[in-house]
């Protein structure tokens, strides 16, 4: 089956427009024609994900009517909720230990694969179960559905909350869809905007370092570990821009998922910057009930910590290689916790960041390979047999510099709240903080149009040949 993505063409141009066109003739049904098409969507993309996804929104939505508030009851829907994904995680390992999972995965292969977007729909479906929700009796299995079924954010996020995304829906319910000319036009360049971004900073570098390149010595291995960081940076940005333009158009308003993280001077930092949405259901759900039942004690902070950084490692994968990235993030985060107060000025500030957004580039290692080739690209940093510049096309030479300053450049909240200004407080914690602001804001005005929409969606168009699976679409 052909998977069905926000870069596909079945998507750009088959699902989406009749999706507009559905909701343009009926207008008043707009409501019950997303939840068709989130359907549509899901059930395309994972089958079997489908079914577990209707189910868990059943059970959870007939508890929230109930208003149970035992603890027990929670705990045990929660493991009710968190086992599928558990399972289907291990599925690989499983397989080789159950012999009748050895043989469903002969006749039927993709039965044991994990389904898409199980870990975030899993994550909103708990943090719905948790909300505390005084208008739980007057939400409806239609509007608890379409939370989150809805197909913009249900594959790999943001992890919206009940309080931001549900009176929205509530309000498309009762109202219909009235398409708005400023949401459409904000829509088709936040959506034009995502898939260039994904399309030329994440799959065309991509594209370049697949295979031994990083053998060809120390400088093919810095730029094919560099060039991982940047991989996965605008790929996931360019899916969360896409995503908050897709909702645009149907006059809904999703959360932003980053704000500069890699200009930040200190792994925690970046933590507040990178995967918004997830690092706050963390620290929401696990960090705050564990560490302020002990009043936030030094002891129980790091407890706190080290576990949220366990949970995340695991979230996004099982293996020792996601335990490494995990744990090394979480010492990294108590190592700036201890350091960042003491940067005052400039030269330090700046030699922490770059310290810090080399490790964090560092650690993308074990996030994208096994162990083995991990270690592998890793040694080659020290292998000084070829300092040939030759190696690299003139291309790749521009191209790595410039999705380097972009991540740094490019504000998204800019972006997003773009012609409006968002005033933001002074943070010492992020580097270029008043050039990026500018920057993009020249950016802005030259681009924020319908004519550079068009562009950004006909380059990207072009050079699908390079296109690539969402690298979150794999939780």
């Amino acid at each position: 089956m052909i998977i069905m993505e926000f870069n596909s063409v079945e998507f750009i141009n088959i699902f989406f427009p009749v999706c507009l066109l559905f909701c343009s003739i009926y207008p008043q049904k707009g409501g019950y024609i997303l939840l068709l098409f989130s359907s549509i969507f899901y059930a395309w993309n994972s089958t079997i994900g489908f079914f577990l996804l209707i189910l868990s929104v059943i059970v959870v939505h007939n508890f929230k009517k109930q208003e149970i508030s035992s603890n027990i009851s929670k705990i045990l829907l929660v493991i009710f909720l968190v086992l599928p994904f558990i399972f289907f995680r291990s599925s690989t390992s499983l397989i080789k230990l159950i012999p009748i999972l050895s043989e469903i995965n002969k006749n039927y292969p993709e039965s044991l694969i994990l389904p898409a977007g199980v870990s975030f729909y899993t994550f909103q479906l708990i943090g719905y179960l948790f909300d505390r929700d005084h208008e739980s009796k007057k939400t409806t299995f239609k509007e608890s559905l379409l939370f989150i079924l809805f197909f913009p954010q249900l594959i790999a996020g943001p992890i919206e909350r009940a309080k931001d995304l549900i009176p929205q829906i509530k309000y498309l319910f009762s109202k219909g869809i009235l398409f708005n000319k400023i949401n459409i036009q904000k829509g088709l360049y936040l959506i034009s905007l995502g898939l260039f971004l994904k399309t030329f900073f994440s799959d065309y570098l991509a594209s370049k370092f697949l295979g031994d390149f990083y053998k060809n010595g120390t400088y093919a291995a810095l730029t094919h570990i560099f060039s991982n960081g940047m991989v996965i940076y605008f790929d996931f940005l360019g899916y969360t821009l896409i995503a908050l333009g897709l909702a645009r158009f149907f006059n809904l308003s999703l959360t932003l998922n980053f704000k500069r993280p890699y200009a930040s001077i200190c792994v925690a930092e970046f933590w507040r910057r990178w995967h918004i949405t997830l690092t706050s259901w963390f620290k929401d759900y696990i960090y705050k009930p564990i560490a302020s039942t002990y009043n936030y004690s030094k002891i129980i902070v790091f407890f706190s910590t080290f576990i949220v950084f366990i949970l995340t490692a695991q979230w996004h994968g099982f293996g020792f290689r996601f335990l490494i990235w995990g744990i090394s993030h979480f010492f990294l985060v108590i190592l700036s916790r201890k350091i960042s107060p003491y940067c005052k000025n400039i030269y330090s500030k700046y030699f922490l960041w770059f310290i810090s957004f080399s490790c964090i580039n560092f650690l993308w290692l074990f996030f994208f390979y096994d162990l083995e080739k991990s270690m592998e690209i890793f040694t080659q940093v020290f292998n000084y047999k070829s300092f040939d510049l030759n190696i690299f096309s003139k291309s790749v030479i521009l191209f790595l510099p410039i999705a380097l300053f972009a991540s740094l450049l490019i504000d998204p909240e800019e972006i997003v709240s773009y012609p409006e200004t968002i005033e933001k407080g002074s943070n010492n914690l992020v580097i270029f903080s008043g050039i990026s602001k500018k920057f993009t804001r020249i950016f802005l005005k030259i681009t924020h149009n319908t004519f550079f929409s068009m562009i950004f969606i006909l380059a990207s168009i072009a050079f699908f040949s390079y296109s690539r699976t969402f690298v979150y679409f794999r939780f």
